[in-house]
């Protein structure tokens, strides 16, 4: 993760890229749920899904690039939730950047094309290889609902810094740099 460099409040693109890859997790995550429900529109909410799981890759090393540059205020609370603030980060980095790089495997292994909204990114393995598509959806599937878990963790742990602890926490990613 960055180095502190002494900010006080995150740059205003890392809070963009963090609100813009919430808004497309939560989306890859319903386009996935009614492609299993509605046969009729599989093809195209699964390539849509596909597409936005590389935006989110992409998205989450920009952020990183922008940590590195422009530093992070560091975390607040006592040691121990320092550390466990800084365990919690890097699970969901750790999960965002698996959760888009399994997906990727699992359409090779159908032998399928890699689509990014329409373009041809490489057209997959020669021929499908049903053990590595089992291994690679099992492994997309407990990574998602693993994300999910970290994720209302996450959402809990700011709730409490604002409304329990009543720090500064939540308003250095969400509010003004002022």
């Amino acid at each position: 993760m960055a180095t502190d460099k002494s900010v006080k409040h995150f740059h205003c693109f890392s809070k963009c890229i963090h609100l813009l890859t919430a808004l497309l997790c939560s989306l890859a995550f319903l386009m996935a749920w009614k492609a299993l429900a509605t046969p009729s529109l599989d093809v195209f909410l699964l390539e849509t899904h596909y597409a936005i799981g590389l935006l989110v890759l992409l998205l989450s090393i920009l952020r990183l690039v922008t940590l590195h540059l422009v530093g992070k205020p560091k975390a607040l609370g006592s040691p121990l939730a320092r550390v466990m603030a800084c365990m919690g980060h890097y699970a969901l980095y750790l999960v965002i950047f698996l959760i888009p790089l399994s997906g990727m495997l699992l359409i090779a292994a159908k032998a399928k094309p890699m689509l990014f909204f329409g373009i041809t990114l490489w057209s997959g393995f020669p021929e499908r290889t049903g053990w590595l598509i089992r291994f690679a959806s099992e492994l997309h599937q407990s990574l998602v609902w693993g994300s999910t878990a970290l994720l209302l963790v996450h959402v809990a742990a700011s709730l409490y810094h604002h409304f329990i602890l009543k720090d500064i926490t939540l308003v250095r990613m969400l509010g003004s740099n002022k």
